[in-house]
This record gives structure tokens, C-alpha cells and sequence, in this order.
């Protein structure tokens, strides 16, 4: 029985760490233009700053249950607007689970997960 029990705890922790899980990341809310990386901009612009921002999303029970998605409109928002810079362009969002995230998932059984995103990219001001 013990032996049974101990099969299906590994067998579980097999599954969760494999992973499987749908987060959605949206610039929606940012009312300047955002063009992910190989995106062409038809206007003449200049470098303002490069950017780079980490963010967490918190989930439940193997991941299946977001507690919170990372806000990728609000950080691009307020990098443009400390910039004063007209648009965000050659974004990227990387996900990855960090040694922390693991830990956290594996002291709760899986119960309990994280999950780093980076966030980078250019601000440019248009020259005309």
C-alpha cells in the first residue's frame, strides 16, 4: 500500500513538472504602438533606451489555475511613458522557471507555482 502510494506521488510529480499551461500575455491596454521583434516600422525614428523588466505570474495546482498573469501592457506603458518615447518596438516576452519558481512548486507539491517573464525591448520617438 505504502509502495502504491509512493508510485502515484511520483507519477504526479512527473506530470507537473512536465507542464502544460496556456498564459496569455496582452499590450492591449497601451495606447502607443507595441511591435514585437521583426516587425518593420514604416516611420524614420530614433533610439531613445533599451528596456528590460521581470515579472512573476502565481498559480495553482500544477499550474492549471492562474492566480495572476504578468501585466505586459502596464510595464511597456510606463516604460514608454518614462521615456517620453512615442512607441515600444522589437519586444520580447521570455518565460522561464527560475530556481526559486521550482523550489516554491516543489515544497508545495505542486500546489503552488510561479513563473518568471522578462520583458525587453526598444523605446523610439518618431523623427517626423
Amino acid at each position: 500500500m505504502k509502495k502504491s502510494i509512493g508510485w502515484i506521488l511520483v507519477g504526479f510529480l512527473l506530470v507537473s513538472a512536465s507542464g502544460c499551461m496556456t498564459v496569455r500575455l496582452s499590450s492591449m491596454g497601451v495606447d502607443k504602438p507595441v511591435m514585437m521583434t521583426g516587425a518593420e516600422v514604416e516611420r524614420d525614428y530614433a533610439l531613445v533606451r533599451n528596456f528590460s523588466r521581470n515579472l512573476k505570474g502565481y498559480f495553482l495546482i500544477a499550474h492549471l489555475v492562474t492566480l495572476s498573469d504578468p501585466k505586459v501592457q502596464e510595464v511597456i506603458r510606463e516604460e514608454i511613458n518614462a521615456a517620453n518615447g512615442d512607441a515600444a518596438v522589437n519586444v520580447t516576452i521570455k518565460g522561464q522557471t527560475t530556481i526559486v519558481d521550482g523550489l516554491a512548486s516543489l515544497l508545495t507539491y505542486s500546489l503552488f507555482g510561479m513563473r518568471t517573464y522578462t520583458i525587453e525591448g526598444d523605446i523610439i520617438v518618431y523623427k517626423d
